[in-house]
């Protein structure tokens, strides 16, 4: 999860700036997914949303779910006592 997540944002930072939906979608769904392993609900619900905006090519609110996600993502780090890598 750890060193995946730091792919994972890069990707989704780049697919957002490039408003490339199908990529957003993969890499939401993909966050989705690993944040189930932990319980992390609100990261959970948060990649969903960004997942489902992605699939309606609806990318206005992709922007603050990102700055959300990684917010969620910084949380479930601190709780499982990792560090966000620079």
């Amino acid at each position: 999860f750890h060193g995946e997540c730091d792919q994972l944002i890069r990707v989704l930072e780049e697919a957002i700036e490039r408003g490339n939906a199908p990529e957003i979608r993969r890499a939401a769904h993909t966050i989705k997914g690993s944040s189930k392993l932990f319980s992390a609900s609100r990261l959970s619900a948060v990649a969903f949303e960004m997942e489902q905006a992605a699939r309606t090519d609806d990318l206005s609110e992709t922007p603050r779910l990102f700055a959300i996600l990684k917010s969620e993502i910084a949380e479930l780090r601190a709780a499982l006592g990792l560090h966000l890598r620079q």
